[in-house]
């Protein structure tokens, strides 16, 4: 309310200010919102959480001070105590977990809204990584709800940048039961890696595979993929509103024909293949990953 408060009186009182001085003194302003929305989310976690990985990576509707502060919870929010992290493993199986592993990293890779992934090894050795569920059920779907009352709230004062807000939460509140069931994602991964080797895509797109034996509703054990997240390739050593360099192996992989040779962008083999990897996933398959942030893709 105080956020909302302040933007209302800004949109006031900034009409009082010289045409030229008014970009410099909104971006002030951004930066200041951004902030103060960043730590309310920190404190809050659950669901607010999503809400800034949506806002990280909504440069069509956000200003820019709001993606470069909300990119950073993509995927490294405040872990659960790896303690508590291994009590959840040995539940979620029943049973030990020097049984299951070799190794277990006591330090997260990520931490998301909804889980967070530690790497480790099977008493065989390959390398593995395991999502544990670290955040309660009923806080989020509180936290949903609240959200969804919210959004009334921004569209009601015209501050959702156009956007039907209420229409995207209440499609949420459909789908939020099957993100606290990792049995259902990980039939989602063996059926996407179907799918890619169905259309061709096989040599450019790899799922991780789920462990059988080591899935169940609160924990998922898959192979490890190695490789460089997008949101740390996009952000490293760019240029404000420019694309970094594509690394070579990157280009080379995912080279088409008709695609580029030196014309528009090293980027555009790989984002054609993003976008088939997606448009078969939404409009043939019906089934389809609903976070697609940067930081999901390595």
């Amino acid at each position: 309310v105080p956020l909302f408060a302040a933007y209302l009186d800004m949109k006031i009182t900034i009409k009082l200010k010289p045409m030229e001085e008014r970009a410099v003194l909104w971006a002030e302003f951004h930066k200041w919102g951004a902030e103060s929305m960043a730590t309310m989310i920190e404190d809050f976690g659950g669901f607010y959480r999503k809400v800034g990985q949506i806002m990280g990576t909504a440069a069509q509707m956000m200003p820019p001070e709001y993606i470069s502060c909300f990119s950073r919870t993509m995927d490294n929010n405040p872990p659960l105590h790896i303690v508590k992290v291994m009590k959840l493993v040995e539940a979620s199986f029943d049973r030990n977990l020097g049984e299951m592993f070799s190794s277990f990293n006591a330090l997260p890779t990520a931490t998301a809204s909804v889980a967070q992934v530690h790497f480790g090894a099977l008493k065989d050795h390959r390398e593995v990584a395991i999502k544990v569920q670290i955040c309660k059920r009923d806080k989020m779907v509180q936290d949903v709800y609240n959200m969804l009352k919210t959004t009334y709230i921004l569209k009601a004062l015209h501050m959702d940048g156009g956007t039907d807000l209420p229409c995207i939460m209440r499609a949420y509140t459909q789908v939020l039961d099957d993100e606290f069931d990792f049995t259902i994602e990980a039939n989602k991964l063996l059926r996407f890696e179907k799918l890619f080797e169905e259309i061709g895509l096989s040599d450019k797109v790899a799922v991780p595979r789920p462990i059988p034996g080591l899935i169940s509703e609160k924990t998922l054990v898959m192979e490890r993929m190695r490789g460089v997240k997008l949101i740390d390739l996009l952000n490293a050593e760019r240029a404000p509103g420019e694309l970094p360099a594509c690394p070579p192996k990157v280009v080379e992989r995912h080279l088409a024909r008709g695609l580029w040779q030196g014309g528009k962008s090293e980027w555009e083999g790989f984002f054609n293949t993003l976008h088939k990897a997606w448009g078969y996933m939404t409009l043939v398959e019906g089934t389809f990953h609903t976070d697609p942030h940067p930081g999901n893709i390595l």
